[in-house]
């Protein structure tokens, strides 16, 4: 599991739209697939809640982004490149050249790409972040699908394993059909609670998160 406060790092040293990514992972419980795919018509920057099916399973999901994830993913739908190539039109996320980040291959380019910034987080970080060891920020493992089970660990806490479920988009015959949003409201306000808390160490940091400022 991915300790608050290595996350934050981690948001320090993402750039777009890695940095959107994170925050919808650690948010909305998003795997390297759901990133690699999500697309543009899933991108809600009025209500703030994401409507967005799990890609791998079709299992609709449902629940309400923070106000940071809002603007990070708005930052990124205003960054893609001009140029889109390949099927790209629809989705969030494009590489530099236009392509769209999900393959239809083993290698999965997300993940790829998220190993490379935990090995750039080496122990010269530790300056910026005084609670995280220089061992601990050197962490290849770094990626979307694991940060997803961070968000389903804390989201546990919440005893609302049924809400949480839902949001990760799992295929479980027993939950009704209908969530009413506040179960939803509920977990993803327990993982801001632990994400903002395990900051405290960088007030400025998390206020600037709080208030949507970066």
């Amino acid at each position: 599991m991915f300790e608050a406060a290595y996350i934050c790092t981690t948001l320090h040293e993402a750039l777009l739209p890695f940095k959107a990514m994170v925050l919808l992972s650690i948010n909305g419980g998003f795997g390297n697939s759901n990133c690699g795919t999500f697309p543009l018509s899933a991108v809600n920057l009025e209500d703030g809640w994401n409507d967005h099916p799990r890609s791998k399973t079709g299992v609709e999901r449902r629940y309400p982004q923070w106000s940071k994830t809002v603007e990070v993913v708005h930052e990124a739908t205003d960054s893609r490149p001009k140029i889109v190539k390949d099927g790209g039109d629809e989705l969030v996320f494009l590489t530099r050249c236009g392509l769209p980040w999900a393959k239809q291959t083993n290698a999965n380019s997300v993940s790829r790409e998220f190993h490379k910034l935990g090995e750039l987080m080496d122990p010269k970080a530790a300056e910026k972040n005084r609670e995280i060891s220089p061992v601990k920020l050197h962490r290849p493992e770094l990626e979307c699908d694991a940060l997803r089970h961070t968000f389903e660990t804390i989201g546990g806490k919440s005893r609302d394993q049924v809400a949480v479920d839902h949001i990760m988009g799992h295929e479980i015959s027993l939950w009704p059909r209908i969530i009413g949003n506040a179960f939803q409201m509920s977990v993803c306000g327990l993982l801001w609670t632990t994400f903002t808390g395990g900051c405290s160490t960088r007030t400025t940091k998390s206020r600037n998160l709080e208030s949507g400022r970066g």
